[in-house]
């Protein structure tokens, strides 16, 4: 399972560091310090998978030797490390890959100069560590002023700069991103996230640094107080991810009932309304039906517009001539008393 690891620190004299002896270390080869004089050979220290020089054209004896002498105080800060874990669903090419992308992108945010050296590549520990100087280099051959990675907090904000927390939280995100982009790339699900638990909001206890002297003297005797403590913290993990899960599964039921909620809801909702619709529409009908009739002369079962009890004889006679009384219902009348049977004898 990939997992987020970096590990920033400086290299520097007040703690009896240098960047020449940091640099023949992660390397595992034999540099002089020029300023001292002394040998530093690693030689014989377990193999470098992978290493790479980055804005500087000449050797890395060369460029950590430029890097000491660049500076006077006795307190100097003359290199600055970026110690990162590898996606172990990376194969090795995709290892190195990534870890030369991240070191160009130092190099271009920050104009230093990158030593890049992998470790345990085939390993499930593979790592990189990526020493950087202090000074930015120009013409791949000169380190001149301070990069402004390394200036202090009112001068930063004097140029209008981020904080330094800020600027080494960007870094830290930058990892992330290019591990999650080389994992999606090589096909894979996993994604890291550069924010501790506390920050992501998950309530797990995170393990603790065993370091290497912890760790070497595990190996030798079998007995490591970091090494048991953090072993203890990973039994606490295990069992709070299963809370997690569990907890997150009844999350997600609740949500489905209450979408089912919702949902029955609207169902509910839409037939009170195509109820109404429909009503609606009914009494316009019956409305409409009202007012054609109300407009209407009423008429009897002979089609006869209905006498209104208050007709006057003047107003049947007035009827009579507009009506029946016509020329054609004459003629009728009179063919109708030509046909009679000569015994009709009217009531």
């Amino acid at each position: 399972m990939a997992n987020y690891h970096q590990h920033i620190k400086p290299i520097q004299r007040s703690k009896g560091s240098s960047a020449v002896a940091a640099a023949a270390y992660r390397s595992a080869s034999k540099l002089t310090d020029e300023f001292t004089g002394k040998v530093h050979d690693y030689t014989k220290k377990e193999r470098v998978d992978f290493g790479s020089i980055i804005g500087w054209s000449g050797t890395r004896d060369a460029l950590w030797n430029a890097a000491e002498a660049a500076e006077k105080r006795k307190d100097a800060t003359t290199a600055r490390e970026y110690e990162v874990s590898l996606p172990i669903e990376l194969n090795s090419s995709q290892q190195r890959a990534l870890a030369t992308r991240y070191g160009f992108w130092l190099y271009e945010e920050y104009g230093v100069a990158i030593d890049i050296n992998i470790h345990k590549i085939d390993s499930l520990n593979p790592h990189a560590h990526i020493l950087t100087t202090t000074r930015v280099v120009v013409d791949e051959q000169t380190l001149t002023d301070k990069s402004h990675r390394e200036w202090s907090g009112s001068k930063r904000e004097q140029e209008g700069l981020v904080s330094r927390k800020i600027d080494l939280i960007s870094a830290r995100k930058k990892w992330a991103e290019l591990c999650n982009t080389a994992l999606k790339d090589a096909g894979h699900t996993e994604q890291i996230d550069h924010r501790s638990y506390a920050d992501q909001g998950i309530l797990i206890e995170p393990q603790i640094h065993i370091g290497v002297h912890a760790l070497a003297e595990y190996k030798k005797t079998g007995v490591s107080e970091r090494v048991e403590k953090n072993n203890e913290i990973v039994v606490r993990q295990k069992k709070a991810r299963l809370l997690l899960e569990e907890r997150d599964q009844l999350s997600r039921q609740i949500n489905y009932l209450k979408f089912r909620q919702f949902h029955m809801l609207c169902q509910l909702e839409n037939n009170k309304v195509r109820y109404y619709i429909n009503a609606f529409s009914l009494v316009e009908k019956v409305q409409a039906d009202l007012t054609s009739k109300r407009n209407s002369p009423a008429l009897d079962a002979w089609g006869f517009p209905n006498s209104d009890p208050q007709t006057t004889d003047e107003t049947e006679a007035e009827w009579l001539d507009l009506d029946d009384m016509e020329s054609d219902n004459i003629e009728y009348l009179f063919e109708a008393n030509e046909e009679l049977p000569d015994n009709f004898e009217p009531d």
